[in-house]
């Protein structure tokens, strides 16, 4: 894995304070690498002339405390332009006499992207470590003043807990989760936090915190402060029971590692209800789909590359759902992919789309002769009905109109659209 470092003559929030005159007043240390240093400086001189017009047009029509954003181009200290996100923003000066000012936020397009794929790998790293430690995890936000507690399904966080942090130490008192002798202990966690103390611990009897077990157990809360610019920004940590052996905080709804074949239909229905016991909220979209004029394409091209296509399709359809779902064996040439949180129309058209494109687009590279397509009827759990049974009828009923339609083609069920169906 690449590391997150920057490299000599790159920028990743590089920040300017300019005057009226586009003169650079100040800067920090990433900005100074990335152009140099001068004793007086224009920020004009390093921008790119075709640029220029728009840059000046997008600062001086700032009003005070406005930001806004642009890509130009600008000149780093080896001569070389590079292509750059700035954020520019008016800010407001209480000293009447002083000049107005203008704060610039510089980063390196091409390194943005660099560091994006590193920070996600390295965040996913992470989820599937903590997601292996029998733990709830807390954060703070002391601007937005919000505390979540989180777990870990399937190695995705899900909130448990969402509040502000004076409402989140009423809330668990008001239950009675906090025995009297643990008050005290109780208190300072809430006031560990309030002081942004960069490192805390605190151990005490609750109930139901951080348990499934009856009565009290005894919790271990570890917490720390992160600050920027000399303030606390962040207060991240966990809540360790102490007395429970059972992971009961991280939950998988299905073990991923057979990544080449289809689940069978019965486990793909234990997959709904392990979602659904550990998220009443759980939202699922349901996906019925065939590949079209299938035995014709096998009496065409024989067992062995219909069965290679047929292959493709799957390991196709699995590496595209991924973490977010299951892909099932519901009859032969028939699957049933059950995704989690994609029930917006723009998230599931999207993600149907990319499954229908993707799948012609790897089967075509190997049998370019053969189109390969799906016909997909789809229907969304809350949304369509709560009732497994109704779901089932309204999921047949919208695949076999994306069928009779000729194929290559979604059917998203819609009630106004496809009528009411009862038990």
């Amino acid at each position: 894995m690449e590391t997150n470092m920057i490299e000599k003559n790159e920028v990743i929030d590089g920040i300017a304070v300019i005057n009226r005159d586009f003169e650079i007043v100040t800067a920090n240390e990433d900005l100074y690498k990335f152009i140099g240093i001068a004793k007086v400086y224009s920020i004009m001189d390093v921008i790119h002339q075709v640029d220029l017009d728009d840059f000046i047009d997008v600062v001086n029509g700032l009003r005070v405390n406005q930001e806004k954003s642009m890509v130009i181009r600008m000149k780093n200290i080896d001569n070389s332009y590079r292509w750059v996100l700035i954020r520019v923003c008016r800010e407001e000066n209480a000293n009447q006499q002083a000049d107005e000012f203008v704060v610039m936020h510089i980063s390196d397009i091409i390194v943005m992207k660099k560091q994006n794929q590193v920070f996600r790998e390295t965040i996913q790293n992470f989820r599937h470590i903590m997601a292996m430690d029998n733990e709830l995890f807390f954060t703070y936000d002391y601007q937005k003043d919000v505390f979540s507690i989180n777990s870990f399904i399937d190695n995705e966080i899900f909130n448990r807990y969402t509040s502000s942090l004076d409402d989140a130490r009423q809330y668990f008192l008001k239950l009675e989760y906090i025995p009297e002798e643990a008050l005290q202990e109780y208190e300072g966690f809430f006031e560990d936090i309030r002081a942004g103390v960069v490192s805390y611990e605190r151990r005490f009897r609750a109930s139901k915190i951080a348990s499934k077990l009856a009565g009290f157990t005894n919790i271990a809360l570890k917490g720390t402060t992160i600050y920027d610019e000399m303030k606390p920004s962040r207060a991240v940590g966990s809540f360790r029971n102490l007395d429970e052996t059972e992971n009961i905080y991280t939950q998988n709804t299905y073990q991923f590692n057979n990544t080449d074949q289809l689940i069978s239909y019965e486990e793909s229905l234990e997959y709904v209800e392990n979602n659904l016991e550990v998220n009443k909220n759980c939202e699922l979209a349901f996906v019925h789909c065939s590949i079209d004029h299938f035995d014709e394409i096998k009496e065409k091209a024989g067992e062995i590359i219909a069965a290679d296509i047929y292959q493709t399709v799957i390991s196709t359809m699995k590496k595209i759902i991924g973490y977010r779902g299951v892909a099932a064996q519901k009859d032969i040439n028939q699957f049933c992919m059950i995704v989690k949180d994609c029930n917006t129309d723009l998230n599931l058209r999207s993600f149907l789309e990319h499954i229908r494109t993707r799948i012609g687009w790897e089967c075509h590279k190997k049998y370019a002769e053969y189109e390969i397509t799906l016909s997909m009827g789809i229907v969304r759990y809350p949304e369509n009905s709560m009732s497994w049974n109704i779901l089932n009828k309204k999921l047949k009923f919208a695949y076999d109109r994306s069928v009779s339609k000729g194929g290559n083609n979604f059917v998203i069920y819609r009630e106004h659209l496809h009528g009411e169906i009862t038990e």
